[in-house]
C-alpha cells in the first residue's frame, strides 16, 4: 500500500489591517497571495496560497486561520512551536461529507453531483469503473490494480511500489506428481483456476453445492488455464508469499508459495521431461488432506455387470478411500431413491445399469441433485440414468427411434441397443480436439471404439437450470 503525504507548516495571520486602509495586499507581501511559483518575499513563507511570517510560536497559543471554502478556522501551536493543521468545522479527508464540505472544498470526501455516472467530468480522477485510460504505473507505481472511489478519485491501495515475477505452468491431473504413475496417465486440465491467495483458503463444503461463476472471481491474483493446454501465466509481487491454489471443479490444492525477489523475470515450476513427476503446487489432488491442503470431491462409483472402472480410477491415484467410494449393485437402489444420501456426493460414474430402478422418486432425486451441483456421468449402457430423469435431451436408435419426446420409456432399458459395435468417433468441440492432440495425451491419433452398445439418434434443447431471476435456462 501507498500513501502520499503532504507536510504543511501553518502560521498564524495577524489580523490588523493592510496599509492604505481597504486596499488589497500586493503579491508576495505579508498577507498577499504568492508568487505563482509558490514563493514569498523574504522572510515570508507561502501557506495556503498567503504570504505569512515564518517565525516559529508559543506553544498552547492559538490564532485564526481560513479554511478551504473561506470560512474561519482555528490553528492551534503545537508542543514543538510549530502552528498545527488549521481545524475547520468539517475535517477534509475523514470520508465523511460533512460541515462546510462540499466537492469543490474536499473531493475527496465530496461527491461531485454525477459522480457514478460512468463519465469521467472536470474536477474527476475517474467515474465507477472508467479510469480514464490510467494504470497503477501512470501514478508513479511500478504495479497493481487502480480502482475509482467512491468519491470519483483514484483509489491507489491496490497499487504497489514492488516489482513483478510472472509465474507460468501447467495445471496436471490427480497424481501427476506421484512417482508411481505413469508418464502416460500425466496430463493437463484445461480450464482450471489458478489463485495467489494472499491467505490460506477455505476449502470446498461437504457434500454436493452449486459453485457458482461469483465463487470464481475472486479478488487475489488469478487465472483460468488454457482450454487446450492447461497453461497459465499469473503476475506476482516479487519476494511475496502467496498460497498457490488450483482448483477444477471441488478438486483443489494449495501449497505456500515464496516468489524470487527478480522482479520483471519469469519463473516455472515444471520440469521439462514430461516423463518426470509433474510439481505438487499445480497437480490436482488424488485424496484429501486438509492439513496439507487438499480436497477432491466426494467420488461414487456406481458398479455393475460387464465393466471395472477401478483400473482407471486407479491410474490417476483415485483410489478406494473415504471420498472414492465403490457402491454395489445392491447398495445403488437405496442411495438413488434417498435424496440425503444422495446430496452426499459430488461426483457419481453410472457404468451398465440397465436393470436397476430409476423411474419415479428415483429419476426426482437424481435431477434434483444434479441441479443442486451435483455431477453425474453415465457410460453408454447405463442410458437409463440419463433417460429416465431428462427424457428431452436425447434419443436413442435401437430397431427404432427411442425416448423421442418429453416422457420417458415405460420400461427401464427399452432404449438400449442389445448388441456392440466398434467405431471410430470424432471429438467435438474443437477445444476438446485440440487436447486430445496434445503429445501427453491422445498425441491426434484416431479416437478407436470397442464394444460400444448404445446409439444417440439425437441431442436436444431441454430445461437445465434457473437463473438468478428464476427464469428458466433452457
Amino acid at each position: 500500500m501507498r500513501a502520499v503525504y503532504t507536510l504543511v507548516v501553518l502560521v498564524a495571520i495577524p489580523l490588523w489591517a493592510a496599509c492604505g486602509g481597504n486596499a488589497s495586499p500586493l503579491t508576495g507581501t505579508e498577507r498577499g497571495p504568492c508568487f505563482p511559483n509558490g514563493t514569498c518575499n523574504t522572510g515570508l513563507v507561502c501557506l495556503s496560497g498567503l504570504c505569512v511570517d515564518d517565525g516559529s510560536c508559543t506553544p498552547g497559543d492559538t490564532g485564526p486561520c481560513e479554511c478551504t471554502n473561506g470560512d474561519a478556522g482555528v490553528w492551534t501551536c503545537d508542543s514543538g512551536g510549530d502552528w498545527g493543521a488549521c481545524v475547520c468545522s468539517a475535517d477534509c479527508g475523514d470520508g465523511d461529507c460533512a460541515g462546510d464540505e462540499t466537492h469543490a472544498t474536499c473531493p475527496q470526501d465530496c461527491p461531485a453531483d454525477d459522480c457514478g455516472d460512468g463519465i469521467v467530468d472536470a474536477g474527476e480522477d475517474c467515474d465507477a469503473t472508467n479510469l480514464n485510460g490510467y494504470i497503477c504505473a501512470d501514478l508513479g507505481f511500478v504495479s497493481g490494480d487502480l480502482t475509482c472511489g467512491t468519491t470519483c478519485l483514484f483509489d491507489t491501495t491496490g497499487c504497489s511500489d514492488a516489482g513483478i515475477v510472472t509465474l507460468e505452468g501447467i495445471v496436471w491431473s490427480p497424481g501427476a506428481d506421484e512417482p508411481t504413475t505413469l508418464g502416460g496417465n500425466r496430463f493437463p486440465v484445461p480450464g482450471a483456476l489458478v489463485i495467489a491467495h494472499s491467505a490460506p483458503p477455505t476449502v470446498p463444503p461437504p457434500g454436493v453445492y452449486c459453485n457458482t461463476c461469483a465463487d470464481e472471481q475472486p479478488t487475489d491474483p488469478f487465472a483460468n488455464a488454457n482450454v487446450h493446454d492447461g497453461t497459465f501465466s499469473l503476475d506476482l509481487v516479487a519476494g511475496a508469499s502467496y498460497w498457490l491454489t488450483v482448483r477444477k471443479g471441488a478438486f483443489q490444492r494449495s501449497r505456500q508459495l515464496v516468489v524470487p525477489d527478480t522482479p520483471g523475470e519469469t519463473f516455472t515450476l515444471e520440469d521439462p521431461t514430461l516423463s518426470m513427476p509433474r510439481p505438487v503446487e499445480t497437480t490436482l489432488p488424488h485424496l484429501t488432506d486438509l492439513a496439507a491442503g487438499d480436497h477432491i470431491p466426494r467420488i461414487g462409483i456406481l458398479e455393475a455387470a460387464y465393466e471395472d472402472p477401478q483400473h482407471m480410477l486407479s491410474a490417476l491415484g483415485l483410489d478406494e478411500s473415504a471420498d472414492v467410494v465403490y457402491i454395489t449393485a445392491a447398495e445403488i437402489p437405496p442411495l438413488v431413491g434417498d435424496a440425503t444420501a444422495l446430496s452426499e456426493y459430488n461426483v457419481l460414474l453410472a457404468f451398465t445399469s440397465e436393470s436397476y430402478p430409476l423411474t419415479g422418486a428415483t429419476a426426482v432425486n437424481l435431477r434434483a441433485w444434479v441441479q443442486a451441483g451435483g455431477t453425474l456421468f453415465a457410460d453408454d449402457f447405463a442410458a437409463d440414468y440419463v433417460e429416465q430423469p431428462w427424457p428431452e435431451f436425447l434419443t436413442w436408435f435401437t430397431s427404432a427411434v427411442c425416448g423421442d419426446g418429453p416422457t420417458p420409456p415405460a420400461t427401464v432399458g427399452e432404449c438400449n441397443n442389445w448388441s456392440s459395435y466398434s467405431f471410430v468417433g470424432a471429438a467435438v468441440p474443437s477445444n476438446f480436439t485440440a487436447w486430445l492432440n496434445l503429445p501427453n495425451v491422445h498425441n491426434g491419433a484416431p479416437l478407436v471404439f470397442d464394444g460400444a452398445w448404445n446409439l444417440i439418434h439425437g441431442i436436444h434443447p431441454g430445461l437445465v437450470g434457473e437463473d438468478q431471476n428464476s427464469n428458466p435456462i433452457v
